[in-house]
This record gives structure tokens, sequence and C-alpha cells, in this order.
């Protein structure tokens, strides 16, 4: 599992999975970032064993490299999820990436977030990019239908956001990339008509965003089963729950 969350491994299962087409490809990693930055502009750093650690470059001539040097340091001296108990991620050897930053029509593509259980895509969460200053995220069912509940964390969108045009083929990677797992979310762009994967997760929003009607939460849980079929939690937990999400 942590080769699967870590951005710069997990490269190389999905590559294997699905082909090197479906990868973003990555202008450089290491452990430091170098005194001169040779990638060409817009690019983005990230480092691979947390969420939310990404610098966003425009113009390699204006950024302060020392700065970037010590903020990207600060990220490597860190273990991510340890405030939520992910402990997945503190079996990642931390490094830093380098990829292109990607654009559809000049601006940050929306990403598609695809939620898998036991081999079976479920629900697709469109968000927005997070440079947006509001923010929003809308459920789909892999038929494109607007899923009857929101997540807690964003507010749904007002319109439904575009069908993305490899809805199919991004949901029959997502099967093939998480077959073997009770659950795995598998996030893609679309740019030009190309899906691209974006990352892969065990733990979205740190399971700290239910789904609302809370119902619909419970029926997501039913979907995580145990090896022998059992629910992974107690029955005096459970609401009673619609039989699909």
């Amino acid at each position: 599992m942590p080769s699967l969350v870590d951005k710069i491994a997990a490269k190389d299962y999905i590559a294997d999975t699905l082909g090197p087409e479906w990868v973003i490809p990555t202008l450089w990693s290491g452990s430091r970032l170098p005194q001169e930055l040779p990638w060409p502009a817009p690019y983005v750093v990230k480092a691979n064993h947390g969420c939310g650690w990404n610098i966003f470059i425009t113009d390699s001539a204006t950024v302060d490299v020392a700065t970037l040097q010590r903020r990207c340091q600060r990220w490597l001296g860190r273990t991510y999820g340890r405030w939520w108990g992910e402990w997945v991620y503190s079996q990642i050897t931390p490094r830093l990436l380098v990829e292109p930053m990607l654009h559809v029509n000049g601006l940050p593509p929306l990403d598609y977030k695809v939620w898998v259980f036991h081999g079976h895509a479920v629900n697709i969460q469109v968000h927005d990019p997070a440079s947006n200053r509001d923010r929003r995220a809308t459920d789909f069912d892999p038929s494109w239908r607007r899923q009857p509940f929101a997540g807690m964390a964003l507010k749904p969108h007002t319109d439904d956001p575009p069908r993305p045009a490899r809805l199919a083929a991004m949901i029959e990677a997502a099967e093939k990339l998480g077959r073997g797992f009770p659950f795995m979310r598998v996030d893609f762009y679309e740019v030009d008509g190309t899906p691209l994967v974006g990352e892969l997760t065990f733990y979205p929003t740190s399971g700290f965003s239910p789904r609302v009607p809370l119902e619909y939460d419970d029926a997501f849980g039913r979907l995580w089963r145990l090896p022998d079929g059992r629910l992974p939690w107690p029955k005096a937990m459970r609401r009673l729950t619609p039989e699909q999400p």
C-alpha cells in the first residue's frame, strides 16, 4: 500500500497496469531542489508523501529558490497522516518531484475522483481545481447521473460539471487499478481528451467528509467488506441505509 500512495512510486504501478500514456510525466525527482531550476514553466513542485504539498511555478525567473528550498525541506521533515491516523503515509521515504502543470483552455483541469470498492466503481466525485476561491465538488454515479447526496467538506455545484469525454475509459482504468483492494480512490484529469491518473489514495479527506444525508454514507460503508464478507464496523453503529449509494 505505501508504494501506491507514494506519488513517485505509484507511477510504476499505473504504467504497468494501464500503460505509460496514463502517467503524468515526471520532470525531476530527488531529495533537494537544485540551485537552478531548469524545467520549462509552468510546472508543479510536490512532495511524494502527503496531500496539499504543492507549489505552482508559472515563471521560473521570479522564483526565490532559497525560500522554495526551505519550504520543500520542511515538507520532507514532516510525517504526513500522523494527525488523522493515515499510517500508510508514514511508510514512504519522503522525496520531491516536479511535474508539468496541466491546463485545459488555459485553466487548471477538473479533478475526477473515482471511488472503487472491491474492483467496482460506484461513485465519481468531481472537484474544482484547488486554486478556485469558491471550490465545489459534486458526486455522480458511473452513468453520470447526479447523486442524491453531497460531501460535507465542499458545497456541490449549482450546475453539473461537464461529463468527461473518456468517462468509460476512466472507469475501466480505475477498476483495474483498484482490483484486489477493499477500497481505492483513483483521481483523474482529462487534458485534450486524454485521461491521466493524478494519484491513488485509500483515505478520501481522511474519512472526515461523510456523505449527507448520512444514510448514504452508511450505504458506502456497507460496500467495504472484510475478506469473509463481514462488515468491518459493529451493528450498533449502523443506521438504516439505502441499498445502493
